[in-house]
């Protein structure tokens, strides 16, 4: 077979060398756009997952309303303090602040019970300055504590005062206190602001007054001598409807499958791409076939087997392929980098979640050589077709079409049992997806539904074309 490649297809695929860039490039397209979306949403998802982890500190339990979108009455925080088995049970609240000096800069808001030691060691956070004045720090609606690397670069010290834009719109903020960079601070790459919680409460859009005030969660220690599934229990029993408990673990596992949905329709469209690049692949094979089916016929005459054509034509599709998938591997990683953000932001505004200062820690090159490889079996899929053909040359047949009449009604349903099993194999997984609620199935089922269909057309169209 290496003889065959070298005298054979080296210098047959060497004169074709604008359909050998072609079926190259459609390849390597194809493995790019899958690798660099399903790069970039891991990435995303996966850096939101570790800051989740970061910013729960020392919590055992973590109570929100649905997944943590909308808030609750704070009255809550007081019957989870109030239980024996809870140790400390602190309250937050999640907003935004940016400079008003056109830098665009933003940083992500925290409403906390910032006087508070035990609080405070929750989320890992130490207080290096701040003034010594509890009631101005309780007293200053607009009252706030930047870390140590915002007011460094700022030039800020305590006492200063720095115009901010909010909810409610720009405001001078008075910076009553600086903290170090560890904790919150640290998982946000030091773009932190915390404030006293009743004043960050209208700053973040929540509702506050002394009727009505919400929170976004609460972070509970589980206190000595329970278990944290225990006190879990407990607290689901005494809380009202719609409030969820959960281990901070749980959590990231359900932003997972809230992101599931839409990290599947995007990785399914970008599917589509290597899709068309497979119908791309089986039209150059099918061309460089028919162009080479005199001298493949000479061989034949000459004592080689047909099968062994047939073999050729795969592998020289699987060394295209490979060529192509390395390509488009390097080539989706590299393009993963710009799209970050934009997914970051999309799955931000989607799900009302925070992923656009998630720094990126991904573990893409899994990612690649699944795809490279992926790449490489659909090119030699995609060949399998026009090289089969080849398995029943007749040398002295050449003049008459590729594909007679009686033939094609001979060999019609064998043409069509693959095509058709893949588009039952993909409705069957659509039916699964639907049912279980599984979003990866429904979209790989939908893939291969329509991949199944067009191909089940390729019989009749190459009936035509002849």
């Amino acid at each position: 077979m290496i003889r065959l490649l070298k005298e054979l297809s080296l210098p047959d695929l060497g004169s074709r060398p604008l359909r050998i860039i072609l079926f190259v490039f459609a390849v390597a397209l194809g493995v790019a756009m899958t690798t660099a979306m399903h790069t970039a949403i891991d990435s995303v998802v996966e850096g939101f997952n570790a800051e989740l982890e970061r910013t729960a500190g020392r919590a055992d339990l973590q109570i929100s309303y649905g997944s943590g979108e909308a808030g609750f009455p704070e009255e809550v925080v007081d019957q989870v303090r109030a239980q024996p088995y809870v140790a400390h049970g602190a309250a937050l609240v999640r907003g935004s602040l940016t400079f008003a000096d056109g830098s665009g800069e933003t940083l992500e808001l925290f409403g906390v019970d910032v006087l508070q030691s035990d609080v405070l060691d929750i989320y890992g956070v130490t207080v290096v300055e701040r003034n010594q004045d509890d009631f101005a720090i309780i007293d200053d609606p607009r009252g706030l504590f930047l870390t140590t690397e915002v007011a460094r670069r700022r030039g800020l010290k305590v006492g200063d005062r720095v115009r901010l834009s909010s909810v409610l719109g720009v405001d001078e903020y008075t910076l009553h206190g600086i903290l170090a960079f560890d904790g919150l601070g640290e998982a946000y790459e030091g773009r932190v602001a915390a404030m006293y919680l009743p004043a960050a409460q209208p700053v973040a859009g929540k509702r506050w007054g002394p009727l009505e005030s919400n929170v976004d969660q609460i972070d509970v220690v589980v206190g000595a001598g329970i278990s944290v599934v225990e006190a879990r229990r407990r607290l689901e029993a005494l809380l009202p409807a719609g409030l969820v408990v959960a281990e901070p673990v749980q959590r990231r596992l359900a932003n997972h499958r809230t992101v599931a949905g839409l990290r599947a329709a995007l990785t399914g469209v970008s599917m589509l791409v290597l899709i068309a690049a497979m119908f791309v692949i089986y039209s150059t094979t099918a061309t460089l076939v028919t162009a080479r089916t005199p001298a493949m016929g000479t061989l034949v005459m000459v004592g080689l087997e047909p099968r062994r054509l047939v073999l050729l034509v795969l592998c020289e599709a699987a060394l295209l392929g490979a060529a192509g998938s390395v390509v488009g591997a390097l080539g989706g990683l590299a393009l993963s980098r710009f799209m970050v953000e934009d997914v970051a932001i999309g799955l931000s505004l989607n799900y009302s979640m925070d992923f656009s200062s998630v720094a990126p820690s991904a573990r893409p090159i899994a990612i690649a050589a699944g795809y490279g490889v992926l790449g490489t079996v659909a090119a030699v899929v995609s060949a399998w077709v026009p090289a089969r053909r080849l398995a029943g040359l007749d040398p002295l047949a050449l003049h008459r079409p590729f594909a007679n009449a009686a033939g094609f009604r001979k060999r019609l349903w064998r043409q069509l049992l693959l095509p058709l099993l893949v588009t039952a194999v993909g409705v069957a997984l659509v039916y699964v997806g639907v049912a279980r609620r599984a979003p990866a199935a429904c979209s790989l089922g939908g893939i291969a539904a329509v991949a199944g269909l067009v191909l089940s057309a390729l019989p009749f169209v190459g009936r035509l074309w002849s």
